[in-house]
This record gives C-alpha cells, sequence and structure tokens, in this order.
C-alpha cells in the first residue's frame, strides 16, 4: 500500500514536469518563429527598397547619358549633367547606408543568438544536438555546445530555418546585394 501512494505521488510529479518542459519549449520555439518572421519582414522591407532604389538609379544613369550627349551639343547642357550626378552620388549614399544597414541588422541578429537555446537541433547529416546553446556564428563556422559535447560546424550542415534567419547561406544575402550594387556602378563615370 505504501509503495502504491509512491508511485502514484511520483508519477504526478513525472508528469506536472513533463507539462512543464513541453510548455517551455512551445514558448522558445514561438519566441524563434517570431523572430524569424520579424527578420523576415525586415529583410523583405530593404529588398523593396533596393529595388525601387536600382531602379530610379538606373533611371538616373539613362538621364545621365542623355545629359552627356545633350552636352556636347551645348554647353548649356552642363549644368543639368551636374545635377543630375549629384542625385546619382546622393542615390548611390543611399545605396550604400541601407547595404550598411542590412550588414548591421545580419550582425545584430547573429550576436542575438549567442547562448540561445534551441532544445533539439537536427543538423543536414541527420545528427542530433539536444540541448544545444550557440557559442559563436560567423559565416564561416557556428560553434554549438550541447548535451553531449561541443561542435563546430560549416553553417551548411545547419537546417536552412536558421540559415536564413542569420544570413548563413551561400551565397548570402548580403553577399548578393553587394554584387547587385556593384553591378550598378560599374560603368559609371566619377
Amino acid at each position: 500500500m505504501e509503495y502504491t501512494k509512491f508511485f502514484v505521488l511520483a508519477f504526478f510529479i513525472l508528469l506536472v514536469g513533463g507539462g512543464m518542459t513541453a510548455y517551455n519549449q512551445l514558448q522558445s520555439i514561438d519566441s524563434a518563429n517570431a523572430d524569424l518572421l520579424s527578420a523576415k519582414s525586415k529583410l523583405t522591407q530593404i529588398k523593396e527598397t533596393i529595388a525601387g532604389r536600382r531602379a530610379e538609379l538606373e533611371r538616373l544613369q539613362k538621364l545621365q547619358v542623355r545629359l552627356a550627349q545633350a552636352l556636347q551639343q551645348s554647353s548649356a547642357g552642363e549644368t543639368a549633367l551636374q545635377e543630375a550626378m549629384k542625385k546619382v552620388r546622393g542615390h548611390e549614399v543611399e545605396l550604400k547606408y541601407l547595404m550598411n544597414s542590412l550588414k548591421e541588422s545580419v550582425a545584430q541578429a547573429r550576436a542575438a543568438a549567442v547562448n540561445q537555446v534551441i532544445p533539439e537541433l537536427t543538423l543536414k547529416g541527420g545528427k542530433v544536438a539536444r540541448q544545444a546553446r550557440i557559442r559563436q556564428i560567423d559565416a564561416a563556422t557556428v560553434s554549438i555546445v550541447h548535451a553531449d559535447g561541443f561542435l563546430s560546424i560549416a553553417p551548411a550542415e545547419l537546417p536552412q530555418v536558421i540559415r536564413d534567419k542569420y544570413d548563413l547561406n551561400t551565397p548570402s544575402l548580403v553577399e548578393q546585394i553587394e554584387e547587385e550594387c556593384a553591378n550598378l556602378f560599374v560603368g559609371k563615370k566619377k
């Protein structure tokens, strides 16, 4: 009879503990999903802004070419060309600011990932790291401490959701946008 009471009490304690653990895991998943949605929203806004600036910059560059042709015919066109060049330089500065802002956002997201606990992290090879805590994260490696030890892995080993959240894809979003910006200014006269 004594053992029955003990087992009922132990079962109840285990049931309550399991419920609390499940609740905590669901809370951390909800938090991670909210962070992911926020980061995706910011990245989408930045992409839209850059696309709009790119179209305006291309329009201004075409205007610059037309103004350069008109300048050969008339010296009065020189002032208009200078104004267009000022606009192009202004947009270039804005584009560079947006690039720096994107880089800072990625750096902040990566910094926020440090010490974040992921209850169960399944890597690409199928290995599962339980209670994984991110110790260091950069474009080349991700260092993780987990219940069974320590891992230092390439970002490609992480699940796609985490690679997207911290811009760890190859090439990264920042690299892709930098390349597009460089292509915009290839033929630009200084």
